[in-house]
């Protein structure tokens, strides 16, 4: 099936309300709410069974959330990480999640989630073989492998071993990324190498927010659970309430990562600050070194004490200048 041409620098997003926020379908608020609710079970097993099917895996049968969402607890804390855990009926569990901003550690935070969810199934007394695989499922917006990114819309991480790849260690980890940054760049024709079902979703993800529901239903071509997640969306994009909750989430999402950028480069101030008193120390220590020998610890420890980088520029005059230690101690007094 050839793809839809992706207007989205063209296209507005479709939206209810008079207020002029854009909701899209990769709204990690919409998502929870989709996959959380009792009454769409179903769409939830077909979003899973379509990563399983692209990997060779066999379909779930059934799909227990563990962490129905809240909306209450989400009105009193905007912080909640909204991932989406579940458990089939083998006792595997998936953990579901949406990422639309990059951040430094994004790739040590996946890794962590799938660690603190293994980990949490063994209670005391347990045994270890009594443990179930856990697969996690990250939807995101932006590259997340740096310079060694590939443009595969599916990624599938698992334990094998290097040399022979068939070899699988343990089938306890999988991580698979469902990669939409170059799908919303206009590579379309990525889809080409996915199977049909999770093509339908990751249309979703990409066209969910711009186009009607008959145009959608030609580029998912139908898929009734898609077409499903499709009303599922509008309404909750015209619910006034779920739009406000969705303007306080964005919001918060911007002050928690602008802080971290001014953190961050407030961070990198201080390191260069720290650095330049670092140097000059250091030249200090080697004058007093080459003019009078070992500098004593207790003194080393007093320099090594001061970060006004001025004092240090004094100190070091003084170092050129005066005849002896103990007359740069006195000085240091």
């Amino acid at each position: 099936m050839s793809q839809p041409e992706n207007k989205m620098g063209k296209d507005k997003q479709r939206h209810s309300g008079t207020d002029n926020q854009v909701i899209k379908a990769t709204s990690d608020l919409f998502m929870a709410v989709l996959l959380s609710a009792p009454k769409n079970e179903p769409i939830l097993c077909g979003l899973i069974n379509a990563v399983l099917t692209n990997s060779g895996h066999v379909p779930i049968k059934t799909a227990k959330v563990l962490n129905p969402f809240n909306i209450q607890e989400f009105s009193d804390d905007k912080r909640i990480v909204l991932d989406v855990r579940v458990k089939d009926e083998l006792e595997r569990v998936f953990c579901i999640e949406i990422q639309t901003t990059p951040h430094a550690a994004f790739i040590e935070r996946v890794m962590f989630g799938w660690a603190d969810t293994f980990s949490a199934q063994l209670h005391a007394g347990n045994q270890y073989r009594k443990l179930q695989p856990v697969f996690c499922i990250v939807i995101t917006e932006f590259k997340i492998l740096g310079k060694a990114d590939t443009d595969d819309v599916h990624l599938i991480f698992e334990l094998r071993e290097r040399n022979h790849p068939e070899v699988v260690l343990s089938n306890h980890l999988q991580i698979h990324f469902l990669r939409l940054y170059e799908l919303l760049q206009g590579r379309l024709d990525l889809l080409d190498d996915v199977s049909p079902e999770l093509r339908h979703w990751l249309n979703f993800w990409v066209f969910g927010g711009l186009k009607g529901k008959q145009e959608m239903s030609q580029i998912v071509e139908n898929d009734p659970l898609v077409m499903d997640a499709l009303a599922e969306f509008q309404r909750f994009s015209s619910d006034p309430s779920m739009r406000e909750l969705e303007r306080r989430r964005k919001l918060w999402k911007l002050e928690y990562y602008s802080g971290l950028e001014a953190a961050k480069e407030e961070g990198r101030e201080e390191g260069k600050a720290e650095g330049k008193v670092e140097d000059r120390t250091e030249i200090l220590l080697r004058i007093l070194t080459k003019r009078f020998g070992d500098v004593p610890s207790a003194l080393h420890e007093k320099l090594c004490a001061i970060h006004n980088l001025d004092v240090l520029g004094q100190l070091t005059d003084v170092a050129l200048d005066c005849q002896s230690l103990d007359e740069f101690e006195e000085a240091l007094k």
